[in-house]
């Protein structure tokens, strides 16, 4: 995720010390948090011999879900793409709002219990982080992992607490 000003910087210090650069990555994938599209000037811009476009997926074992994550990576197909997970189990739908936080809070409460760390789960408002991060909490400290006699609770009223061994 290289950025314009940080793309410039870096070519003119290759330029200055006669050194050559190659840029890899996949343009379909989520842009730099500055101004982006670097491999695609990159691929305008070359001398069409000097870029290599991949076009196999070396990733993954499974030649389905390959061709699915080729069409996810493009937006082909989106809705295709999205029914052929479902039954995958790559996609899970819940009937309601809080079948799905007790879902994922579960999900997550076992991978932290497990010792899992970077486990990430995403909402879209606050209030859903509020209920999500207070059903994992109360998971961790039934299962013992959060010590719930110390903490301390925030202006939003969520209790943080300390994490055990």
């Amino acid at each position: 995720m290289l950025d314009q000003d940080t793309a410039r910087a870096l070519l003119t210090i290759a330029d200055k010390a006669g050194a050559r650069v190659a840029l890899v990555g996949d343009r379909h994938q989520l842009p730099a948090v500055g101004r982006g599209g670097v491999l695609d000037l990159a691929a305008r811009w070359a001398r069409p011999e000097a870029v290599v476009s991949l076009d196999v997926v070396h990733r993954f074992t499974d030649p389905q879900y390959a061709a699915l994550s080729v069409a996810m990576r493009t937006g082909v197909r989106v809705g295709e793409v999205f029914d052929a997970l479902v039954p995958r189990g790559q996609v899970r739908l819940y009937p309601t709002e809080a079948e799905c936080t007790q879902a994922l809070a579960d999900l997550a409460a076992a991978s932290i219990a497990v010792g899992e760390t970077g486990v990430l789960v995403m909402t879209d408002t606050r209030d859903q982080v509020t209920a999500l991060n207070g059903a994992i909490r109360d998971r961790l400290v039934a299962a013992g992992h959060v010590d719930d006699r110390r903490g301390v609770v925030t202006a939003r009223v969520s209790t943080l607490a300390l994490v055990t061994g």
